[in-house]
């Protein structure tokens, strides 16, 4: 396989059909770092545009 063609064929494996760059892991780690999250504990945010439900066990 191409390796031009590895994002789109990953993006294919997952529920929203889109690629996951890392601009989209860098917008999670802003908005857990802001202000606005400054109450929040414990948060877990899955970047990955729904890789794991795509393979239920």
């Amino acid at each position: 396989m191409d390796e031009q063609e590895l994002g789109k064929y990953y993006a294919q494996r997952t529920l929203l059909k889109r690629e996951v760059l890392p601009e989209h892991v860098a917008n999670a780690a802003a908005v857990l770092t802001s202000a606005e999250l400054s109450h929040t504990t414990g948060l877990h945010i899955p970047v990955d545009a729904g890789v794991a439900a795509a393979f239920l066990r």
